[in-house]
């Protein structure tokens, strides 16, 4: 995710208990994801009393952990909503601006990060989301619409030189496109034409 404005933080604690599970399941908060925090400051001051308490010498302080863990918990319930997980339509919307640049600028070498940034995600997002929707890849993506439009030039114009196709979908070395074509296609460019023709 990217921040709308400003400077945004990511804040963990870890704890652990018997009744942890039972409470986490009470709270609904079942599983771990992001959360929209609503009055971040309430938590705040329980992260802070925890990291004083960590540091502390005070006796019994195994269970004022267990009540600043227990109130934490409590106030993250009534400050904070889940925000869930985007379905694969609304993925699918994200991705568009990625993939019609995929789409239509085949012959350019597109890096991840541009694609992240134009759909407003991390990188680290973006792959995963671009895989969930697409079964694939952004590199496996851009490497079957150059391996599309190659086939499309082969088969359509006749006398354009294979290095002229290589060069026309994005390929500098005529070898290299040849081995990723054979690889795609199961056959080399020259071999598929003729099958054509």
């Amino acid at each position: 995710y990217r921040p709308i404005g400003g400077d945004w933080y990511v804040d963990y604690i870890a704890f652990d208990g018997s009744y942890v599970g039972r409470l986490m399941e009470q709270l609904e908060l079942k599983r771990s994801g992001v959360l929209e925090v609503k009055q971040p400051e309430k938590l705040y001051t329980h992260i802070r009393d925890a990291l004083q308490n960590a540091v502390s010498n005070v006796p019994l302080k195994g269970f004022d952990a267990s009540v600043i863990i227990y109130q934490l918990l409590i106030d993250i319930h009534k400050v904070s909503g889940v925000i869930a997980e985007e379905t694969i339509d609304a993925q699918s919307q994200r991705l568009k601006p990625a993939l019609d640049l995929l789409e239509n600028q085949y012959n350019r070498n597109i890096s991840v990060d541009e694609l992240a940034s134009i759909t407003g995600v991390s990188t680290q997002h973006f792959c995963q989301m671009f895989k969930k929707v697409t079964g694939q890849t952004s590199t496996q993506y851009a490497t079957s619409q150059r391996m599309e439009r190659a086939k499309d030039l082969l088969f359509r114009f006749p006398n354009m030189q294979i290095n002229e196709i290589a060069r026309e979908v994005g390929y500098g070395n005529d070898s290299y496109f040849a081995v990723v074509f054979k690889k795609y296609v199961g056959v080399s460019p020259r071999q598929y034409r003729s099958l054509h023709f």
